[in-house]
């Protein structure tokens, strides 16, 4: 899931360092298995109340994506985008690894559906969230999980996702092909077309069209399912 698919089924809880840990994987592109691991082994020791619900955010992050993946639902979502993408030879450039792209797709494709029908106004209270986070704070995150060289790293990422404001891309359809494309580069690095993207936009309309129920469906009762393990 993406970020602001963990944000909507978490976002009740009150504790903001809960919130930002469920966050932080999503945040900071570079939360590797190495800083995984430096977290993990930092959770077994004595810690205080802001780190230990920081760690129990990431531990909640990945127990959700967990249980996303190993849905019925995301295996048949994105075998039905994998299945459109591979019977439209216009698309044949995408006819490689085209799972991994039907997985990115679906996120993208839920968070986006999720922002088209908030009627709260919960895109800016995400940012308004990120914005009270202290960060002085985070830095003594890193720094007491020995990590403190990639404190900019994040801090800059963070910034940048508080400037650039990245979830009302979701709103606009050249911006979301645009991210979709950056995305699956890193497994196919031949796909930068200009007729792609505009197929692409198609084939987006219509499994926003035809997937919007559905998601919606599903993403409320996978919360209702959540409240019942939350931490």
């Amino acid at each position: 899931m993406n970020f602001f698919s963990h944000y909507y089924l978490d976002k009740e809880n009150i504790n903001p360092w809960y919130k930002f840990g469920i966050l932080l994987p999503e945040l900071f592109p570079h939360y590797n298995q190495k800083l995984r691991k430096a977290v993990t082994i930092y959770a077994e020791k004595n810690i205080n109340e802001t780190h230990k619900s920081i760690y129990k955010g990431i531990q909640r992050h990945y127990e959700v994506d967990k249980l996303f993946h190993n849905s019925d639902f995301f295996r048949q979502k994105t075998e039905i985008i994998k299945l459109k993408i591979i019977e439209n030879q216009q698309l044949h450039a995408l006819h490689y690894r085209t799972f991994f792209l039907a997985h990115i797709w679906l996120e993208l494709l839920i968070d986006r559906t999720l922002i088209v029908n908030d009627t709260d106004n919960e895109v800016e209270r995400f940012y308004e969230y990120l914005e009270s986070i202290d960060i002085k704070a985070i830095q003594q995150f890193f720094t007491a999980i020995q990590k403190e060289e990639m404190l900019k790293i994040f801090i800059d990422t963070f910034e940048r996702n508080l400037r650039m404001k990245f979830l009302h891309y979701y709103l606009d359809n050249e911006k979301l092909i645009r991210a979709l494309l950056r995305l699956y580069s890193k497994a196919n690095h031949s796909i930068f077309d200009m007729n792609v993207s505009r197929i692409m936009l198609k084939l987006l309309l219509l499994l926003e069209h035809e997937m919007k129920t559905d998601l919606l469906n599903y993403m409320y009762e996978f919360k209702t399912s959540l409240k019942q393990t939350t931490t």
